[in-house]
């Protein structure tokens, strides 16, 4: 992920992808709401078409019996010619399973039936409507015959009084053989609800059973619509959990609702074949774009941007004769020109710098020696004058010999600090208990005419003496110990003592202390009072031949650096200027 050609590639493959993805998604979803509209337009087509055939078959049914009941309404008709007019009637109209003449008491006169058995009485219901001057229209039941049939009853008027009823069975086989004949491709089916939402027609062999037994079509949003008398169609899934589309069409006259289902994965093949095609498309772009960006982008970009890296790390590395050939023609051209010009101007001002850096080097080195040299040279130079010519006197003899082992000391220091900065010494770490070192330590410095030593382990107490510097130092607890090089830890001492020293000119407080420090570390720290360092120092203060004085090579806190690091220890500074400077030493314990 890393690499360009990978970034190159994915940025082709998103701006590819997107757009296509986009696309993909509108069209998918744009064929799929055109194939529901033009599947549901089809389906309620042939749903109205079956709704009014069922609907004409019974209104034609009615009104066959309704002109057997004007034939039947004539005066002088004998009981033995309307019985043979309703036999004619039911022979003539197969669809009737029979027809049943009843005077105004509701006593039957004339039927069809040849053998008429209790159970074929009409039901007293449709007589009773028919008596009380309504048509009447039962509900779908399945017969001894196990066909579905419904009762039509019709008033017999003469000169406007019901003077008995036509009561007709009829025979609703045609709208099961119509229903099972629509098919909408091979799994769609159609099946028809009563007005009270029983089944009473089902296109499937399967459902066949639930007409029979006359099952509700159960909780679908689509039959509720077909009984409400609504045109809608549904996206719903059935019983076996399948997703279907489902349209309704009511039965008007009747109350009944038709309902043709189909499932979705069939409504839905063009749009899904349409799908996969889409998405093999966008495959196939993808393919092509993730190969353009492998040849063309591998060549015209990421050939010269490697070209460039190498080059920079042979750069990097010191090679600043290095030239890179780039070829493309375009701005990675340019690129490579002033990359080589880059290199050919760093060369020249590499030279320039190394000159200037060994006139700075060397004047700071002459300088800084002429000055670290000058005055304990200058000191030796006057107390030998003075102790030849007062070699007499034993006071003055001590006091300049005291002086000359001081000034030796001091450029015998100077030198080692030389020379440590080019040859480190190994050191030889032991446990060092820092009470007795201290104790030893603020020893070496009671010869120093500038410190005023305060009694071991008081603190800062003691009143400061005018234009003296009064050094204290604490352990705590006094049995702390510190793995290091004794004679390396007394270097850095000396250093940051010397420094502080000449930090304080005018006098001022030096305190050295240790301690435990969490975790598992003992930590020394050298405080003074004086101007502290200048801020912008402070980034390369460890740095040789660096220096906050205004004369000098700047050794002292290089060096302790180096020690400090040898020893796998740590030094921090804390600095605030005008108010003083703490200098914070933390070795590990073993």
């Amino acid at each position: 992920m890393n690499k360009v050609s990978t970034k190159l590639i994915l940025l082709l493959v998103l701006s590819a992808l997107v757009p296509m993805t986009l696309f993909g998604m509108i069209a998918v979803w744009t064929a799929r709401e055109t194939a529901r509209q033009i599947v549901a337009e089809e389906n309620l087509q042939v749903a109205d078409r079956a709704a009014r055939q069922i609907e004409q078959y019974v209104n034609n049914s009615q009104s066959i019996l309704e002109a057997l009941v004007q034939n039947l309404a004539k005066t002088d008709l004998k009981n033995w010619q309307k019985e043979r007019m309703v036999r004619n009637y039911t022979l003539q109209f197969e669809r009737f399973r029979s027809i049943d003449l009843v005077d105004e008491t509701g006593r039957l006169l004339v039927t069809s039936r040849l053998d008429l058995t209790r159970e074929d009485q009409p039901e007293m219901a449709s007589i009773q409507a028919a008596l009380a001057g309504r048509v009447y229209r039962s509900g779908v039941f399945i017969s001894r015959n196990f066909e579905p049939s419904m009762t039509l009853a019709i008033p017999l008027k003469v000169l406007g009084e019901v003077q008995g009823a036509v009561v007709g069975q009829l025979n609703l086989i045609e709208m099961w053989k119509l229903v099972d004949s629509i098919r909408i491709g091979q799994d769609g089916h159609a099946f028809v609800v009563s007005k009270e939402g029983l089944l009473i027609a089902h296109g499937l062999n399967s459902a066949k059973e639930r007409v029979f037994r006359q099952e509700r079509a159960g909780p679908l949003a689509v039959v509720e619509a077909a009984l409400k008398g609504e045109r809608r169609s549904f996206i719903y899934n059935d019983q076996g959990g399948f997703e279907q589309i489902g349209v309704s069409a009511p039965v008007e006259s009747l109350g009944w609702g038709l309902v043709i289902e189909q499932p979705t994965r069939e409504a839905y093949a063009a749009s899904t074949r349409l799908t996969g095609q889409l998405t093999l498309l966008v495959l196939i772009f993808l393919l092509l774009m993730i190969l353009i960006g492998m040849v063309g982008g591998r060549r015209s970009v990421v050939a010269p941007i490697r070209e460039l890296i190498r080059g920079i790390r042979e750069v990097g590395g010191g090679n600043l004769a290095k030239k890179v050939k780039i070829l493309t023609g375009d701005e990675f051209l340019e690129l490579g020109e002033a990359f080589n010009a880059m290199t050919d101007r760093l060369s020249t001002l590499e030279e320039n710098i190394r000159r200037n850096e060994r006139a700075v080097l060397l004047g700071r080195i002459a300088g800084g020696l002429v000055h670290d040299l000058q005055h304990p040279i200058k000191n030796l130079e006057n107390s030998s004058r003075l102790m030849i010519q007062k070699y007499e006197d034993p006071k003055v003899r001590d006091v300049y010999q005291g002086v000359v082992k001081r000034e030796l000391g001091n450029l015998d220091r100077f030198l080692e600090n030389l020379l440590h900065l080019s040859r480190p010494t190994p050191i030889q770490p032991v446990s060092v208990n820092l009470y007795n070192f201290f104790e030893d330590f603020l020893g070496s410095l009671r010869i120093d005419p500038r410190c005023v030593i305060q009694k071991f382990g008081e603190g800062s107490l003691e009143p400061l003496v005018d234009g003296k510097v009064r050094v204290s130092a604490d352990v705590h607890p006094p049995e702390l110990t510190v793995w290091a090089d004794r004679f390396a830890l007394e270097r850095i001492l000396k250093n940051l003592v010397a420094n502080a020293l000449e930090a304080m000119p005018n006098g001022g407080r030096l305190d050295i202390s240790a301690r435990p420090a969490p975790p598992n570390l003992t930590e020394i720290s050298v405080s003074d009072t004086g101007g502290g360092i200048p801020p912008d120092r402070l980034d390369n203060l460890f740095e040789d031949f660096i220096t906050t004085k205004r004369k000098g090579l700047g050794l002292g806190l290089a060096i302790c650096k180096k020690i400090v690091d040898e020893h796998r220890a740590a030094i921090h500074v804390q600095n605030r200027p005008s108010y003083g400077t703490t200098f914070i030493l933390r070795f590990p314990n073993p």
